[in-house]
């Protein structure tokens, strides 16, 4: 695999970690402000969407994982 395609494969993962990340800062400030008595807790299409994001994320290090260590002699694009 050539260094480019594994280095759109840690930023796709990069990507889905960010958008994870977010959803997961939403639910936590939510949370605070219910604990507060300022708010709702959290939505379960947010904790959901949480969820979902992260398995994506989690996916795409998968992957990128898997083809970096299949590149034999090259190291991943931290």
């Amino acid at each position: 695999m050539a260094a480019t395609d594994l280095q759109k494969l840690f930023d796709n993962w990069r990507e889905a970690d960010a958008a994870a990340r977010e959803a997961e800062r939403e639910v936590q400030a939510a949370y605070m402000k219910f604990m507060d008595g300022k708010g709702e807790p959290p939505s379960r299409e947010l904790q959901l969407r949480v969820r979902v994001l992260r398995r994506a994320a989690t996916d795409r290090l998968t992957c990128a994982l898997t083809a970096a260590d299949k590149s034999v002699g090259k190291t991943p694009p931290f």
